[in-house]
């Protein structure tokens, strides 16, 4: 920092203000990635929401299990492949992930409740519990 405060006054620039310059851009490039990350992050949040709240409910079939990663807290994701049967209109396959607690995986041939944008039906969220194939036969109690 001497050396270049010194390099400043010889060239008649006695302020003592160093050039951040290169800090500036370094620092404001962080900061526009970081925007950008949490504008994506609030999108993904918005369109999972209207999803939740204004999808189609069918129900599922689990025809793959995948584990992709292990969480904190003992979760697990999941990606799942599931043949999605709708209340009217022709069953169709879908990829996507879900979480769910190391005690408590699924299994392929389980069903789950799912929710689906009716225009966009490669867009399918887990929106309940999974259900064994035993136990959904039993009537409840």
């Amino acid at each position: 920092m001497l050396a270049q405060l010194a390099a400043n006054c010889h060239q008649g620039n006695c302020t003592g203000h160093i050039d951040n310059t290169p800090a500036y851009f370094i620092f404001g490039g962080i900061g526009a990635v970081m925007l950008i990350g949490i504008a994506f992050a609030a999108g993904d949040s918005a369109s999972r929401h209207r999803i939740m709240t204004r999808g189609v409910a069918a129900t599922a079939e689990i025809v793959k299990v995948a584990p992709r990663n292990f969480l904190r807290d003992g979760m697990v994701r999941l990606d799942l492949t599931l043949a999605v049967t709708p209340p009217d209109g022709e069953a169709f396959e879908v990829e996507t992930d879900h979480t769910f607690p190391i005690t408590d995986l699924p299994k392929a041939g389980w069903t789950l409740p799912v929710r689906y944008r009716e225009e966009n039906h490669y867009r399918v969220l887990v929106s309940g519990e999974p259900v064994p194939p035993d136990s959904a036969a039993e009537p409840a109690p």
